[in-house]
């Protein structure tokens, strides 16, 4: 359901840059679209321009497998990690940008730090095919601002209703009292992370 859900960010919209030498246009958290790279384990959209050879689709992870490292013909990497993915959307207008939703690898924690009250700086570089961006240069929001709730097409919060998994809706409201279960992303990140296999494009 929560991969389901994360089509809602996928599919709102397909930013528009020139075609030519592949850029990452953007890095944003997939809840609430804010600006910059969310923590590892969190799901980030990553907005690239000027990938060839992609065939035009939407592309979504199978629910029955783990979350693969390749999807459509595209991979991402934070810092030489390949970040399971979840969606890509190749537009079939070669000016368009693809839009990749990913998980951001949770070794990308260990290379978190704070500066100031500007926020979080993410040392290292996020990497799609030839496109490489420093994370020095992606900001991050200031801790008050982390996170953000899926929506549902009208807005509303992406909310099912714990009694029978009913999602919640101006129809079929949430009462007062009753359980809710609520779709967010990005709210706190924890380190050392769980034992997890890491995949790397390259070995040191």
């Amino acid at each position: 359901m929560t991969r389901i859900l994360t089509l809602f960010a996928l599919l709102t919209g397909i930013c528009h840059e020139g075609w030519g030498q592949p850029t990452i246009v953007a890095v944003v958290n997939s809840a609430s679209f804010q600006s910059g790279l969310p923590a590892g384990g969190a799901l980030a959209t990553v907005f690239v321009s000027g990938l060839t050879g992609l065939q035009p689709g939407t592309y979504v992870a199978p629910t029955s497998q783990p979350l693969p490292h390749t999807l459509g013909g595209v991979s991402v990497a934070v810092n030489d990690d390949y970040a399971p993915l979840l969606a890509v959307v190749v537009p079939t207008d070669p000016t368009a940008s693809v839009q990749i939703n990913c998980q951001v690898p949770l070794s990308a924690n260990a290379s978190h730090y704070y500066i100031d009250l500007s926020g979080p700086v993410y040392v290292g570089y996020l990497s799609v095919g030839s496109a490489v961006q420093s994370l020095g240069d992606v900001p991050g929001g200031v801790p008050e601002q982390w996170g953000g709730f899926f929506a549902q097409a009208n807005g509303f919060a992406a909310a099912l209703h714990v009694s029978d998994s009913s999602l919640v809706t101006a129809q079929n409201p949430a009462r007062p009292g009753e359980s809710i279960i609520a779709y967010a992303d990005d709210f706190f990140m924890t380190w050392p992370p769980p034992p997890i296999e890491v995949s790397r494009l390259r070995q040191a």
